[in-house]
């Protein structure tokens, strides 16, 4: 052994000297993190992942908006997602401070964290093993293998490399309080980047038995003094377990499968487990965002699941066995078992059996026994050919790590990913069909969502997304199906009968619509956005007076409701009382001030009142805001016409049909042409308007009056008769001046 490092084996392999030779201390490092940077640099690129709790963790975590001292406050006092990880909200909210949600900013973040950590994997074990060709080897494989590409690139991951991070930091402290003569300065150094590691994600409550290992690794045993110096560390895990536990409680994420599956379920669930990280560290094949349990697991699992049991077995046998002559083995499997121990599914957190990003800290284990191992070869032809395996092997490491960095570009692409490893599997549909609905692509949402369905997975809030998708595609009377089973099976849930009420309403079974929202309105008599829906049913009952009542009840309930005022002015314009309408739009108007429709329907009422200047305010600042919309330009010809400005009534014609064809507006234009003696051209405007809408009786009488002044008396009585037999009252007449 080195007299610097008594712990440490005297015997290096020549290529670990050649190692030191041609990749010094002054470079290997940065070579290390510049080859890291480019196969994680399109990352930059990449967005959020909505359904990936990005949307909770940052978009739209309000704890992240506020860095002052509430702010702080809220932080360190408030779960988020069912955990306790304030260091990590604390590192998105000064991301927000300096660049709001600007995604690259986020990414940048976890790849320049990425790097630390690589630096200080490198760090670690190059002090505690004082080997640089270790370090190298061991760094490198941690930097660019495929399954640390969730942590890196997944922004909610962050919890992931800041406790690995602080974890290591800790652990070089620890280090230096081994082997430079038990400073304290370096113990309670350990013991802070501890408590910072836990507030960052809170699986870092096995530090101290990873002490606890170092300490058998330099003395080959653990004395009852060296427990003692970890009471601190036992005590702070303790406290951070029981707050995680309860985070984890809270939301529902903690389940207890004990009842439904056996215990040889239980204990072939968790081998197979710790099995796949070791096995995908090797083969990192069908890498997935999401890997499933297997169907029917309370009953009976593959066989690969019980031969894991096997396979745990072996591997605590080999460090049994390696106890005395091979402290580097029993370092790193140790290093590894202890590190996946919370994430393995003693206690059954999330969803997925197995999930990617938290092999991030225990494959440190596996690395340097592959690191070790290989340096350690002696010369000769197997030493050469497996450094040729190792070296095709790093090339598809990176090349596998690069291309899997593009699958995180989107939430689409991802879940496109899992569909494609999990065909089988409803949950992966359902979670695609879910980010189309989020992103309001229903037809697509539909097809996932019926793929789900097909494939056994059926839940209340699939049905629910379903019915949604339905009513948004026009498909009122489908959706009914959904929201009826779902009523039926929870009688009182507001959101259920809500939305069934809005299908019965699209449907036009308005009396089923109104029982619906008065349902709700007993259950929630305070609920002004229901009173509001129901009055909008009453308004298409032509009930107007129980529509007046609702509107105003809602505004009663809440007076910052601008839907109330704005459905409110909408019935007293349609009874003629233009100056209450004028009044609640003008309130709607100071609640959502650039809502285009309020300022076009009180520029109609303005033009109903002859107050034609303040209806041409009102139309072109509507126009300002959304020059897109077609009604709006509609309805300012229509102005300019009762202006006799009609050269400008032409001109806005023109621009609003160009944006949308619309019979009416063609009508108008129409007989605008006829008024300037454009015939022809008002023949064509009325056939448009015909083309669209054939049973528009008015505008056939026009055209026949058209065609007339055209002298083309045949289209003009063929028009006339269209017109008589579609109720024209002045047909009949015209029809036997001039078609006898």
């Amino acid at each position: 052994m080195a007299a610097k490092h008594p712990h440490r084996a005297t015997k290096r392999s020549d290529l670990q000297q050649n190692f030191r030779m041609h990749f010094s201390g002054r470079y290997v490092l940065p070579v290390i993190l510049l080859i890291t940077a480019l196969i994680f640099i399109s990352s930059l690129q990449n967005d959020f992942i909505l359904n990936g709790d990005d949307d909770g963790y940052v978009l739209n975590n309000l704890l992240i908006r506020h860095l002052d001292w509430p702010g702080l406050k809220a932080i360190f006092t408030t779960n988020v997602a069912g955990n306790y990880h304030p260091l990590t909200i604390l590192s998105f909210a000064i991301e927000y401070h300096f660049s709001g949600l600007n995604a690259m900013v986020y990414h940048l973040t976890n790849l320049l964290l990425h790097l630390c950590v690589v630096a200080l994997v490198y760090f670690f074990v190059k002090h505690f093993f004082d080997s640089p060709a270790i370090a190298a080897l061991c760094s490198l494989l941690f930097a660019i293998h495929p399954l640390h590409v969730e942590p890196v690139a997944w922004i909610s991951s962050r919890k992931d490399l800041l406790y690995t991070l602080f974890f290591l930091v800790s652990l070089i402290y620890y280090s230096k309080y081994l082997n430079q003569g038990r400073k304290t300065a370096s113990f309670v150094f350990a013991f802070l980047f501890f408590g910072l590691s836990l507030l960052s994600k809170s699986v870092a409550v096995v530090l101290p038995l990873i002490l606890l290992l170092m300490d058998y690794h330099v003395n080959k045993k653990i004395i009852f003094k060296d427990i003692l110096l970890k009471i601190p560390f036992f005590i702070l895990s303790l406290l951070f377990g029981i707050v995680a536990v309860r985070a984890q409680t809270a939301l529902g994420a903690v389940s207890d499968l004990s009842p439904v599956v056996s215990l040889l379920n239980r204990l072939s669930l968790v081998s197979y487990s710790v099995v796949w990280y070791i096995f995908k560290a090797i083969v990192p094949s069908h890498l997935s965002v999401m890997h499933y349990y297997p169907k029917d697991f309370t009953v009976s699992l593959p066989a690969v699941y019980y031969l894991s049991l096997i396979a745990v077995a072996l591997i605590g046998w080999i460090i049994i066995r390696s106890l005395n002559n091979r402290r580097e083995l029993v370092f790193g499997l140790s290093f590894y078992i202890i590190t996946i121990l919370p994430v393995v599914q003693i206690l059954p957190v999330g969803q997925a059996i197995v999930s990617e990003r938290y092999s991030y800290l225990p494959l440190i284990g596996f690395f340097f026994i592959v690191s070790y191992y290989l340096v350690s070869l002696k010369p000769g032809f197997f030493q050469r050919f497996l450094l040729f395996i190792f070296s095709g092997w790093l090339i598809f490491l990176g090349v596998s790590t690069f291309n899997r960095v593009e699958i995180w570009k989107n939430q689409i692409i991802l879940f496109n990913d899992v569909i494609e490893k999990y065909p089988g599997h409803g949950h992966s549909w359902w979670t695609r069909g879910f980010i189309h609905y989020k992103n309001k692509n229903y037809e697509a949402a539909l097809l996932d969502f019926d793929d789900s369905m097909r494939k056994g997975y059926v839940t209340d809030d699939l049905r629910f997304c379903r019915g949604v998708s339905l009513m948004n595609l026009n498909r009122p009377a489908d959706a009914l199906a959904e929201f009826d089973y779902l009523v039926a099976r929870h009688p009182e849930d507001i959101k259920y009968l809500y939305n069934r009420g809005t299908a019965n309403d699209k449907a036009g079974r308005f009396t089923n619509a109104l029982s619906d929202f008065s349902r709700i309105i007993q259950i929630s008599p305070l609920y002004a956005h229901c009173y509001n829906s129901r009055g909008i049913v009453y308004s298409k009952m032509n009930l107007s007076d129980s529509a007046i009542i609702d509107f105003s009840k809602a505004i009663e309930i809440d007076s910052t409701y601008p839907d109330g005022y704005y459905n409110r002015a909408n019935i007293f314009n349609k009874t003629g009382q233009y100056m209450l309408a004028v009044a609640d739009y003008s309130k709607a108007i100071a609640l959502k001030p650039a809502t285009v429709d309020i300022l076009i329907n009180r520029g109609l009422s303005f033009m109903a009142l002859n107050q034609l200047q303040r209806a041409m305010d009102d139309f072109n600042n509507a126009i300002q805001i959304n020059p897109q919309h077609a009604d709006t330009w509609f309805n300012r010809a229509r102005l300019y016409e009762l202006l006799n400005s009609d050269d400008q009534a032409l001109a806005d014609y023109n621009r609003g049909l160009e944006l949308r064809p619309d019979a009416l507006a063609y009508y108008f234009r129409g007989m605008l042409k006829e008024n300037k003696a454009d015939i022809v051209g008002a023949v064509d405007d009325y056939s448009a308007a015909l083309r669209l809408n054939s049973g528009m009786v008015f505008v056939y009488y026009s055209r026949a009056n058209a065609f007339y002044r055209l002298k083309n008396k045949e289209a003009a009585c063929t028009d006339w008769q269209a017109a008589q037999r579609l109720g024209h009252p002045e047909a009949h007449r015209q029809l036997l001046k001039y078609c006898k």
